[in-house]
């Protein structure tokens, strides 16, 4: 993989800065499939290019920000294999552009006015061109109380794409530094309810139509109704945070495979999951250590069974030391539990996917205005499918270097 980047600040006046940045990468790559498909001389490149420009003004008590983004990509899919040669090319393109305005109003309120206008289009060799546009808007109201010991944070969302428009809201409430103490240790919990939506992305609605998968034009929006509850306790033992998170689906936007195994997009018209989160932070002179633990209990109201793909529970340790003032090591290691990855039918029974984890590590130096690091992902190469007849890759190797300006 090759990549560059480029990003500039210009302080115009002392109200003013632009900012413009830039990213392009190619890369190419054996090309993922199922395990019957494609043949293993199958290739797929990728070249990508995002360009990103953007005005932030400061006025006496506010701010206002326009900014422009566009991102092109060609991917190129090539499988010579004699029994079933396939070329294909496709060419995205997603740019979008869109203010915001920030007002202070006094010492306890203030507010944020988004509006964003965005447009995905495709050309393919295997899809007639295809073009989804559409448009938001949002107001999100912060209350800080006089005392500063709790924020109150009422929103609310709208968005239209095609002939689809939804309505959302969200209200937030965070307490702050509770039953402080001398050492700086304290108590704190938080509130969220509201609503939330996804629209039918690009590959959902127009995947070309082949043996292992396909597109729904047809799909509906999914829509969702939400409750978060979390308490966090900060000590000298560390940051403890527990979280239960509640959601309730209404045609839920769900890829699965039928009885041959051709992954294609459906509307599960009721669903529900509750996440528990158990969250471990502590700050070490030279380390940090970070423990995450979830439970899930997911249902498909309509088969009364467990969500596709939903595990059981997941684990994630993560652990960064400072070698020296000028190297560190990163390890991270993630454990998902057992899901099930296939319905049971008349004609076959219920497939369950183990449970695995995925060892990652890093290690990156300075030198002055360089930095190289060393990734490694999956570092004890376990092999493991996350979907149903489709392996995810083993060991990989990349070398990264950043050179500052």
């Amino acid at each position: 993989m090759i990549s560059s980047s480029i990003s500039f600040h210009f302080l115009v006046r002392e109200d003013l800065i632009i900012n413009i940045n830039s990213l392009t990468t190619t890369n190419t790559r054996g090309a993922a499939g199922s395990t019957s498909f494609p043949s293993k001389l199958a290739t797929r490149t990728d070249e990508y290019e995002l360009y990103a420009l953007s005005f932030i003004k400061f006025f006496v008590d506010s701010s206002l920000k326009f900014y422009i983004n566009r991102s092109t990509s060609n991917q190129v899919f090539d499988d010579p294999d004699e029994s079933y040669p396939i070329f294909s090319e496709h060419d995205l393109e997603l740019s979008s552009m869109g203010v915001d305005f920030k007002k202070q109003l006094n010492t306890i309120l203030n507010y944020k006015l988004s509006a964003q206008q965005k447009s995905d289009r495709i050309s393919s060799t295997d899809l007639s061109n295809q073009e989804i546009n559409s448009s938001s808007m949002s107001f999100l109201l912060n209350y800080l109380n006089n005392d500063k010991d709790f924020k109150i944070s009422p929103s609310m969302r709208y968005d239209k794409q095609s002939e689809n428009d939804k309505l959302t809201y969200n209200v937030s409430f965070e307490s702050i530094d509770q039953l402080i103490k001398d050492d700086q240790s304290y108590f704190d919990f938080g509130l969220d309810i509201g609503s939330s939506f996804q629209f039918p992305t690009m590959n959902d609605l127009y995947w070309p139509d082949g043996l292992y998968s396909a597109g729904n034009p047809d799909l509906k929006p999914e829509e969702s109704d939400y409750l978060s509850f979390n308490m966090t306790s900060n000590s000298t033992f560390g940051k403890v945070t527990v979280t239960a998170t509640m959601k309730d689906y209404e045609n839920l936007i769900l890829w699965q495979p039928d009885a041959s195994y051709k992954y294609q997009p459906i509307n599960v018209s009721s669903a529900s999951r509750t996440t528990y989160n158990i969250n471990y932070l502590k700050e070490f002179s030279n380390s940090q250590l970070q423990v995450s633990y979830n439970i899930y209990d997911s249902e498909d109201d309509d088969l009364k069974k467990k969500l596709l793909y939903v595990p059981e529970y997941s684990a994630n340790v993560f652990l960064a030391h400072n070698l020296n003032q000028d190297m560190n090591i990163v390890f991270n290691y993630k454990y998902t539990g057992k899901r099930i990855l296939q319905y049971g039918s008349d004609w076959s029974p219920q497939t369950d996917g183990d449970g695995y984890g995925i060892l990652d590590l890093s290690v990156s130096k300075d030198f002055n205005d360089l930095k190289a690091s060393l990734v490694i992902d999956n570092i004890l190469d376990k092999a493991f499918e996350s979907t149903l007849g489709y392996p995810e890759p083993g060991r990989s190797i990349k070398m990264v270097v950043e050179y500052k300006i």
